[in-house]
């Protein structure tokens, strides 16, 4: 055959293929709808100009450079040139932006990689944080469909700032919830009181209820007294749920209920609040006015897209605007009060007062805060308030300064971004249903963040966390919706197959919990579903630990304990203790929830014992042991830094005055000497509580020597 030929033929070929191919990609194109796998016609649509030069530029030279700058940033990284690093990774992505693993790829070498390299707290939170902005305000925008890139930054969230797998995970905690705290401050009732009982609920004694000692008596006393009083920074008070029972109702809404639609109120208000400048001067002509004024001391609100950098630029809204805003409405930090700082804008501070009309709570000044907290929400960080709305009515009423809760958010996003919902997917079901497990576990676990600020350095800020009983409910459907998408079982019972175990599991943590927490309605629910769901084991007979009444279900596992004095007093010492961490994070609920429950266990194991074993043996009173344990947390617990000693003057402010008074004398020296060391007020650390003289006189026997003589405390000693 003549080449000629061979020439005409391939030529031929080759048409037929382009013409076939050209009539292929119509049905190829509808077949791709479907899985959402529709690229923009315009891949330098809505680009940047950076952007627009580099795909225009280089053309088909594009992945030559490509390769050569991954070369050369992998370098970089090897020799520590971590910043150059990063300005190379950026340009791969400008490279190519309608490229999803690149973005994912980079933010990964960032947020893992890279800041594992470096030491200090800002460093590391810096880089991981550069991997969360490259994904959610570039790659994003780039990329709105790929559902991978919203994985990531989900698990960014979930994994590396949520978990211990990095030694700085409490720092990532303290700079998000900063900086959503800044905007939105503490969640509804956050002292303790979120998804408690409704105000005005019937509250019966614990002395009536357990029968204990005068000293539980006094101090819920005093804890109701001093709770009549205004909250104050100074003199903050104990809500009547510190050591009463609360009785719940058989009617009206459960607490998971109350806090769900106070955080959905508290969201719906900014939602409702114009985004648009020019929308907020029509429905608030009085925020012009406002606004004029603001910009006369240096705050700048103008209608441009609100960029995180500029929101958090020295002269951003962040500081001169939010920050103010916290200043006026919220309570001082407990390190910032004992320090006694200073604000260097006292002056400014009351004018922005009176601009805007923070304590007098003007209608416009408030219109004008939920405008700039919808901007800063929706513009800086992304966040859609109407979809965080929609997540707290389907899974409950998160803390958004939870690390947590983003982890959830962008999970959804993605589910919406490839045209699934967040209880009916299909698109790589295992992770996903992995991700929504481990972001409402963490919830369940932590969603209770008591966060308290220090502005000169949020690294040393208090935060801690303690479990959501809200989150139970969410929990528990998430098992019921996702568990069958993996089950073979026939029967469909339940969670399923490969989840029953993990279920009925958490059911049973949960049912002691909320009987602890007094919402033995919702106990009981969970109760009946687990005995109905899970009742029968394998060869199809009663469980017989599902066959006893609730109240015994959940304490039989506690008074399988009390075999010894040792023991009961080790039960009775780790609820004692548990007591006081509850208190720390002013969650009263939990703090008399584990006083009731060792106070059980000692009467429990005190009357099972009565004349069948020598005195020495029994008990110590449970007040004694509650005073002794008191003590010995302050002895044992000494504090390093001033953090630290912020923490126990915190814990000192919050607890009733009948705890405070048999301790006082005993505990006072060393309290001296630590206001000394670290620059503390001692009447605002460490106040003495009212009545001590009284106290004193009608009490001369327990601690009359340590309070009459010189004491030698473990600082002293060591000094």
């Amino acid at each position: 055959m003549s080449p000629r030929l061979i020439q005409v033929v391939a030529l031929v070929v080759a048409g037929g293929l382009v013409y076939g191919s050209s009539v292929l990609v119509p049905p190829i194109n509808e077949g791709r709808r479907p899985l959402n796998m529709m690229g923009s016609d315009n891949p330098a649509e809505n680009a940047p100009p950076d952007f627009v030069f580099a795909v225009q530029a280089f053309g088909a030279f594009r992945s030559l450079l490509v390769n050569l700058a991954f070369v050369r940033a992998d370098t970089y990284k090897q020799q520590g040139r971590y910043y150059d690093a990063m300005e190379l990774s950026r340009w791969i992505c400008r490279l190519q932006p309608r490229f999803p693993a690149v973005w994912e790829f980079n933010a990964w070498n960032m947020a893992w990689n890279i800041s594992v390299t470096t030491y200090t707290p800002e460093e590391r939170w810096n880089w991981v944080y550069n991997g969360v902005r490259l994904l959610r305000d570039e790659g994003l925008r780039h990329n709105p469909r790929a559902i991978n890139l919203y994985k990531q930054l989900a698990f960014i969230y979930v994994n590396k700032m949520a978990q211990p797998v990095d030694d700085f995970h409490f720092d990532y905690k303290r700079a998000w919830a900063w900086r959503i705290h800044l905007v939105l401050g503490s969640p509804p009732e956050a002292y303790g009181n979120l998804g408690g009982f409704e105000p005005g609920a019937h509250l019966e004694s614990v002395v009536k209820k357990m029968e204990l000692s005068d000293l539980f008596a006094a101090s819920l006393t005093e804890a109701q007294r001093r709770g009549e009083r205004p909250l104050s920074p100074d003199d903050r008070p104990l809500p009547e749920s510190v050591l009463p029972m609360a009785r719940e109702s058989e009617d009206g809404p459960t607490p998971f209920e109350v806090a769900q639609k106070a955080a959905v109120d508290r969201l719906q208000v900014i939602a409702d609040t114009p985004l648009k400048l020019d929308d907020l001067y029509a429905a608030h002509p009085a925020a012009r006015e406002m606004v004029a004024k603001l910009a006369e001391l240096g705050v700048k609100i103008t209608a441009e897209p609100l960029t995180e950098e500029e929101f958090f630029h020295q002269t951003g809204l962040a500081w001169n605007f939010m920050m103010r805003y916290r200043q006026l409405a919220d309570p001082p930090a407990m390190l910032t009060s004992l320090k006694k700082s200073k604000r260097h804008d006292e002056e400014v501070l009351q004018r922005f007062d009176q601009i805007v009309g923070v304590t007098r709570k003007d209608p416009d000044g408030m219109a004008l805060v939920r405008h700039v907290q919808h901007r800063a929400l929706a513009e800086a960080f992304k966040l859609n308030p109407l979809e965080l709305i929609e997540l707290t009515r389907v899974f409950g009423p998160m803390d958004w300064r939870t690390v947590d809760s983003s982890s959830l958010y962008w999970i959804n996003r993605g589910l919406v971004a490839g045209n699934e919902t967040i209880s009916s997917f299909r698109n790589d079901k295992l992770n996903t249903t992995r991700l929504l497990f481990f972001s409402l576990r963490n919830l369940k676990n932590r969603n209770r963040l008591i966060f308290e600020p220090y502005p000169d350095d949020i690294s040393r800020s208090y935060i801690d966390f303690t479990t959501d009983l809200n989150f139970i409910e969410p929990m528990h459907r998430a098992y019921l919706v996702y568990g069958p998408n993996f089950d073979n079982d026939p029967d469909k019972r339940g969670a399923g197959e490969n989840y029953r175990t993990g279920h009925s599991s958490f059911l049973q943590e949960s049912i002691r919990d909320l009987y602890f927490a007094g919402r033995i309605r919702e106990a009981q629910k969970y109760y009946d579903f687990l005995r109905e769901t899970y009742g029968l084991d394998q060869n199809g007979r009663p469980r017989e630990a599902y066959l006893k009444p609730l109240r015994d279900f959940v304490f039989d596992i506690f008074y399988e304990m009390m075999d010894s004095q040792e023991h009961a007093r080790g039960a009775i010492s780790g609820f004692i203790d548990k007591a006081f961490n509850e208190m720390l994070r002013s969650e009263f609920d939990g703090y008399a929830t584990a006083m009731r429950m060792a106070a059980e266990i000692h009467r429990r194991y005190s009357e099972s014992r009565v004349d069948k074993i020598a005195e020495s043996r029994m008990l110590p009173p449970i007040e004694q042991m509650v005073e002794d344990r008191l003590i010995a947390l302050y002895f044992t617990l000494i504090p390093t830094t001033d953090v630290s000693a912020s923490i126990r003057a915190r814990l000192w402010k919050l607890l009733p005055y009948g705890l405070q008074r048999p301790v006082y004398d005993v505990l006072r020296p060393m309290f001296v000497e630590e206001c000394q060391r670290f620059g503390f007020d001692l009447a605002a650390a460490y106040p003495e509580p009212p009545g001590m003289k009284e106290y004193r006189e009608a009490n001369p026997g327990r601690f009359r020597d340590a309070r009459d003589q010189d004491i030698t405390t473990p600082v002293q000693v060591r000094e």
